[in-house]
């Protein structure tokens, strides 16, 4: 053994070989620990960091390495001018051994300043959370609280077996509120959940959602826009559609809104004994149907002003204003009701 690394020396003593061999085993050193674990750090302890043994290992190795140039021949001998003579000899050797101990110290600070940014992370996303729900929390209290409205109508009801009877008056209340008030959230918050929290994005607020709706009032705009005639009279069979086109969008209105639709009559097309349509909806009741939009408006208005949009413009809204706040009623009140408001004390009329 002891001739074996004499001949190393003597072969390798001052020649750059020597040097591209401790490379070389460095570089061997570091390939084998990245492919055992990438030099990437984490969160995990610092025990399992590539990089904390790495710079253990490296210095000891040199230290070794460049050690046995100054250790051959390996004559050991205690004293104090030995000990003198091994420190002088060996500087360069421990001055390697020495780096461990600031790549260690570099490392763990590195370590330490990720372990910090991991806990920074994971706070913000517990709050971000809490945030969420506490929002969500608020902005359900706040539907349930505040976005209803009730819609009292007066009818009268004729006794069945004897028409010429002094009718009843039946006062009827028709609740509008938000039947679930979570999917209303959902909608209007689509790229939040539990998981991310409240996104930045647009503070996760669908614009999608909120065009959806504008676009029902401007519909609903346009229908009125077309069958608002407070002077003229034309033949009531024209307007079928739109009855069923009002009665459609303002049902999407609703979905949309999350308001049962239950509230409203679905129209049904009946025969009757004159040979017209008889049309079932309490949209042809002119006193609901403007407390309906009343409503519905003062509850998209609601719903925009919680999450700080802007609603639908005015010029949109102009014949549905009209409608709701003037002496204006749809043309089917041009027509004789006489015909059959003692079929039923619901609001009927012929188209």
């Amino acid at each position: 053994m002891n001739a074996f690394f004499s001949l190393w020396v003597e072969k390798f003593h001052d020649s750059f070989l020597a040097i591209f061999i401790y490379f070389h085993a460095i570089a061997t050193i570091m390939t084998v620990a990245y492919v055992a674990k990438p030099f990437g750090m984490d969160s995990k302890p610092l025990t399992q960091q590539s990089l904390f043994w790495l710079a253990i290992i490296i210095p000891i190795f040199s230290f070794l390495y460049f050690g046995i140039f100054s250790w051959y021949p390996f004559d050991i001998q205690l004293g104090g001018e030995n000990y003198k003579d091994f420190i002088v000899n060996n500087a360069f050797p421990l001055g390697l051994l020495s780096l461990s101990i600031p790549f260690t110290a570099i490392v763990n600070n590195i370590h330490r300043t990720i372990q910090t940014n991991e806990q920074i992370s994971q706070t913000q996303s517990k709050n971000s959370i809490d945030f969420y729900l506490n929002h969500k929390k608020s902005a359900i209290e706040y539907f349930e609280k505040n976005l209803k409205h009730e819609i009292i109508t007066i009818t009268k009801k004729h006794p069945l077996n004897n028409k010429k009877e002094t009718p009843n008056e039946l006062e009827i209340k028709t609740l509008i509120n938000i039947k679930n008030p979570y999917y209303l959230y959902n909608k209007m918050f689509i790229f939040s959940n539990d998981s991310r929290g409240l996104t930045s994005e647009l503070s996760g607020i669908s614009t999608h959602y909120f065009d959806e709706i504008n676009q029902s009032w401007v519909d609903i705009n346009i229908i009125f826009g077309k069958y608002i005639i407070p002077t003229s009279y034309e033949e009531p069979s024209k307007y079928k559609y739109f009855i069923s086109s009002l009665e459609s969008t303002i049902i999407r209105l609703m979905e949309a809104l999350e308001i049962d639709i239950s509230k409203l009559s679905y129209s049904s097309d009946k025969s009757s004994k004159y040979h017209y349509s008889l049309f079932n909806t309490k949209l042809l009741d002119n006193i609901f149907l403007k407390s309906l939009l009343k409503s519905l408006h003062s509850i998209t208005l609601d719903i925009f002003m919680f999450v700080n949009k802007e609603p639908i413009k005015s010029i949109d809204f102009f014949w549905v204003e009209q409608y709701m706040y003037n002496d204006v009623t749809l043309i089917t009140n041009n027509f004789d009701y006489g015909l059959i408001k003692n079929h039923t004390g619901e609001p009927i009329a012929y188209l």
